[in-house]
């Protein structure tokens, strides 16, 4: 069964045993899709980042933390061997 829900930023999924899913099972791991395109739920942080990451330009590092992060990427690419460094409207290929 396949389920796209488009509107949310997001989704967080648990593992269940499919013989008892009345069951609690907690392995502790949390998987968590995100959708760049929602407009429902999420923090306006999460917004922030998922608009950065569908364009990862300096315009978008609207705060300290995705500055932070687009100095990474921007440090990270510019080392890659035969490439040339980005200019500041360049979007990162994802």
């Amino acid at each position: 069964m396949r389920l796209i829900i488009k509107r949310s930023t997001g989704h967080a999924v648990k593992n269940v045993v499919e013989e008892y899913p009345q069951m609690e099972y907690n392995d502790s791991i949390r998987k968590i899709f995100l959708y760049t395109g929602g407009s429902r739920g999420g923090s306006s942080a999460l917004k922030s980042l998922l608009t950065y990451l569908l364009e990862s330009v300096a315009e978008n590092a609207v705060d300290e933390e995705l500055q932070v992060l687009h100095s990474n990427v921007e440090h990270s690419l510019n080392r890659l061997p035969g490439r040339l460094p980005r200019t500041q409207s360049s979007a990162c290929p994802i």
